[in-house]
């Protein structure tokens, strides 16, 4: 799921933070990744007891949060989905793609 400030980003930065974040979120840990602005002094690392994974982003000017929820199981997540629930769901696990100002 992408929210409303996540897509204003330019469409190659969007790519790109789905694609590392993809590779590193994981339903243990870390169910979060943290993408600050390159050049910025943070180094990647693991915070939150290895919950959080923290890195950068060439091409941001602001924080992006990726979460990973687990609704515990398909049937959960359709139930919370409602009618916006996709006819073939078949995962109780669901990613969104955030600027940190929207969390």
């Amino acid at each position: 799921m992408r929210t409303r400030g996540f897509i204003g980003l330019p469409e190659e930065v969007q790519a790109k933070i789905m694609a590392e974040a993809l590779k590193q979120i994981q339903p243990d840990k870390p169910n979060w990744v943290v993408f600050y602005p390159q050049n910025n002094g943070v180094e990647e690392h693991l915070e939150d007891e290895g919950r959080t994974f923290i890195t950068t982003m060439t091409g941001l000017k602001e924080k992006v949060y990726v979460i990973l929820d687990d609704f515990g199981s398909v049937e959960a997540l359709k139930e919370n989905m409602g009618k916006y629930a996709p006819l073939g769901l078949d995962t109780s696990y669901v990613v969104t793609f955030l600027l940190a100002e929207e969390y």
